[in-house]
């Protein structure tokens, strides 16, 4: 008596568990590492669209996304796997905002009760607004 039985074929390729984080952090300020974690495959190719200042490893189906961005920007990245027959790739986004600054105003403003106060300007870059403090001398 021959008995056959039916299986389905091995699922070949690599899988790369989902990752939702997509931070936005201050150029220049370190980012929380990122952690993609893959299956099947046996190590990552050449990254496109990390910021400069940020790198990738893989060791043991982890991909590890860790720096320091120091251009402000949204990247969009792209990290191809390796093994597997389908290969695959692990992706996300990384936004580094601008770093806010302002220049110091051209004079040093005088108050005192009744008088007019002249008029200064600053610039910003990175800045939505400005708020502006008096203290007691």
């Amino acid at each position: 008596m021959k008995r056959f039985f039916t299986q389905a074929p091995p699922a070949w390729g690599c899988l790369i568990l989902a990752n939702t984080a997509t931070p936005t952090v201050c150029r220049s300020t370190a980012l929380t590492l990122i952690i993609h974690t893959t299956t099947g495959a046996t190590g990552i190719g050449t990254a496109t669209g990390l910021p400069s200042g940020v790198t990738d490893s893989w060791a043991s189906n982890t991909i590890t996304i860790s720096g320091t961005p120091s251009v402000a920007g949204t990247y969009n990245y792209s990290i191809p796997l390796t093994g597997g027959m389908n290969g695959g790739q692990a992706g996300g986004t990384i936004t580094a905002a601008a770093t806010n600054t302002v220049t110091t105003a051209a004079s040093t403003l005088v108050m005192g009760a009744g008088r007019a106060v002249s008029p200064t300007s600053h610039t910003t870059t990175g800045a939505t607004g400005l708020s502006v403090r008096c203290i007691a001398l």
